[in-house]
């Protein structure tokens, strides 16, 4: 029970969690922590209620804070797979710009207009969702 009540305890603070009361138990660290996590991604398990979470044994709460944490991984992948998208997008949409001034460079004769490529755009973003979802 010690190491699950530091494990609890790192965890909140790794997350910049308000510190609990020394004297609390281990079934009390873990309602406050479910607390706080809920006040803090609202969006997580919202079958989960305050009460429910008051009124849980042991067990149940250490069932709630599971699913509660893999609710918050699964938020977090999805902000690093699109901030991969993103990126990736980006660099795409850059080496085709970079391409295209290649080419442009070449014709001597032609004027050019400066203006932004929307089709480069959702084509290289089209390519990047597409390779992204293929890779789940």
């Amino acid at each position: 029970m010690t190491e699950l009540r530091n494990k609890i305890l790192t965890l909140r603070d790794l997350l910049d969690l308000s510190p609990c009361i020394g004297s609390a138990s281990v079934n009390e660290l873990l309602l406050f922590t479910l607390k706080d996590l809920q006040q803090l991604y609202p969006t997580i398990n919202p079958s989960i209620s305050l009460s429910k979470i008051d009124e849980a044994p042991m067990h149940q709460a250490l069932q709630f804070f599971f699913d509660t944490l893999i609710s918050i991984g699964e938020m977090w992948t999805g902000v690093l797979l699109l901030d991969y998208m993103i990126k990736l997008a980006s660099e795409r949409m850059f080496d085709m710009m970079d391409e295209d001034d290649d080419e442009d460079g070449d014709e001597d004769d032609q004027i050019r207009y400066e203006r932004p490529s929307f089709s480069t755009f959702g084509r290289v973003l089209s390519e990047s969702y597409s390779s992204a979802k293929s890779s789940l």
